[in-house]
């Protein structure tokens, strides 16, 4: 049986915690995503950030696939991505993006995390939730701190709703 990978490479930019706060996040996909899937090749269900969401007539703020906040590549602590998702949480509101992955066959799902080199200085942090159960999170990362990405990897399989935060 041929195991699938969703890989994502995260990029939190701008400032604080994630878990319910923060400012500015990314996402790009992992270089080595073999037989994997890319999260920002496929269409998400839904997402909120910075006090706007995917149910929005005119959002103020929208994830991006692929690019920093800039347009330019996503880059953590010095290195490029190609592909990846940005996102844009506040102080009051986790940026979450969630995936209905029940057709996609996966199993594990791994990701790099680490704040944008395009924000302002700060730590975040990451989560990964399998309907609605948190099933990963990373320490506290950032330019200043000792971590300044993070790989974690966790298994997806039997899920159905998948939620970046």
């Amino acid at each position: 049986m041929l195991k699938k990978t969703l890989s994502v490479f995260l990029v939190l930019c701008l400032a604080l915690s994630t878990l319910c706060m923060g400012l500015g996040a990314s996402l790009a996909a992992a270089e080595d995503a073999e037989n994997g899937i890319y999260l920002s090749d496929i269409e998400w269900e839904s997402w909120a950030m910075y006090a706007s969401k995917s149910t929005d007539e005119h959002p103020r703020y929208t994830p991006s696939r692929d690019s920093e906040e800039n347009g330019g590549k996503i880059t953590i602590a010095g290195k490029q991505y190609d592909k990846g998702l940005r996102t844009h949480p506040d102080n009051a509101y986790p940026a979450d993006i969630v995936y209905d992955i029940s057709g996609y066959g996966c199993n594990l799902f791994t990701a790099t995390v680490g704040k944008d080199s395009a924000g302002f200085t700060g730590v975040v942090q990451f989560q990964v939730l399998l309907d609605g159960e948190l099933i990963a999170q990373s320490p506290l990362v950032g330019p200043n701190e000792s971590n300044p990405s993070y790989d974690l990897a966790c298994s997806i399989a039997g899920g159905s709703k998948l939620t970046l935060r």
